[in-house]
């Protein structure tokens, strides 16, 4: 028995032809016609700072996506969840990580001694999970907190009336000056006695601990397991 044809209605033919112009304009980017993404700004870093321990520059992209209505709902099809969700999701951090790789590798000439990186970088892979950062990460925000505790500790104390150290006097001075500890004292982990009178070591060990949810044994020996 012949399959019977299906009577296309004038909506219908409106909501295929809808398919089809969505369907060609995603072709016509694939061919290299359409720029989905294009670059605003660079955030350089000056080679001064970047001794400092600065690893990052910020990349502002503008990213142009087509969003077309549901024919039937009369919604945009991806919500700005799930465009947040895709950008920032596994597959494309993994897929730019790659690219890095591949281009780190690029740089390290054939006869270099550390050539033996080459393959290393050129087939990156997820390392062993861990909590905590790579070490030289970790020990540029215990550097940085340290530095901030000492100018806290620098700095003359103001008590309320019971001599209980002021801490709203305290929050002040921490974010006009942007410090990372601000957080910590605002939540509780960190009391203002422990900001005064607390070794800057310590204090910075046990706020890293709190930061990535680990003990404060396993930040110190990621710091110090080559007995730096």
């Amino acid at each position: 028995m012949a399959a019977r044809k299906h009577k296309r209605t004038r909506k219908s033919w409106r909501i295929n032809k809808r398919y089809e112009t969505w369907l060609q304009a995603l072709r016509f980017a694939f061919a290299g016609k359409y720029r989905l993404f294009t670059l605003s700004g660079i955030g350089k870093v000056p080679d001064e700072q970047a001794d400092g321990g600065r690893y990052f520059t910020e990349v502002v992209i503008q990213i142009y996506v087509p969003n077309p209505k549901h024919p039937k709902t009369g919604q945009r099809l991806f919500s700005g969840d799930e465009l947040k969700n895709f950008f920032e999701g596994r597959s494309v951090q993994e897929c730019f990580l790659s690219w890095m790789g591949k281009q780190i590798s690029a740089s390290i000439p054939a006869n270099s001694p550390e050539k033996h990186y080459k393959k290393k970088f050129d087939n990156l892979r997820v390392g062993r999970l861990s909590k905590l950062p790579p070490a030289d990460f970790l020990r540029l925000e215990y550097e940085k907190f340290m530095a901030e505790l000492r100018l806290t500790q620098m700095r003359p104390r103001k008590y309320k009336r019971n001599n209980e150290l002021d801490k709203q006097d305290l929050l002040t001075y921490g974010r006009e000056n942007k410090f990372g500890w601000v957080p910590f004292v605002e939540n509780d982990r960190i009391s203002p006695e422990q900001i005064y009178e607390g070794t800057v070591q310590s204090i910075a060990k046990q706020m890293l601990s709190i930061q990535y949810d680990t003990t404060e044994d396993a930040v110190h020996s990621r710091l110090f397991r080559d007995g730096k």
